[in-house]
């Protein structure tokens, strides 16, 4: 686990508009820029996730997944939107990024089935 790495899991209703903003923007960057996949970023889904954020200690967001509830994009609950900033890779923060939704998850819902959208 890496210690400079604060991290949050917050609902839409959470975040303020900066932080949502700065995490929007690290989506943008990562899949319509960075990977070249022209595609609808903000699909409405966002409102009714969870969204797990890790940040620098000035506050840069550097990762990121998101957590839908059963129902909304998948019969069970689902996740998604993984990323790890391009200068923090292969340093095992993508890993982390996806025990922590896992966790999280098996906390939340216990029971059910995960499915991963990608």
């Amino acid at each position: 686990m890496n210690e400079n790495i604060h991290w949050t899991i917050r609902r839409f209703e959470e975040f303020d508009i900066n932080d949502f903003h700065d995490l929007i923007k690290l989506r943008i960057e990562v899949f319509v820029i960075e990977q070249d996949c022209p595609y609808q970023e903000l699909d409405g889904l966002d409102r009714d996730a969870w969204h797990l954020t890790g940040t620098t200690v000035d506050g840069d967001v550097i990762a990121c997944s998101r957590i839908l509830p059963p129902g909304r994009a998948y019969k069970s609950v689902s996740f998604g939107r993984v990323i790890t900033k391009q200068g923090y890779r292969n340093k095992g923060v993508g890993f982390e990024v996806v025990e922590r939704t896992m966790a999280f998850i098996k906390k939340t819902f216990p029971n059910d089935e995960v499915k991963i959208g990608a």
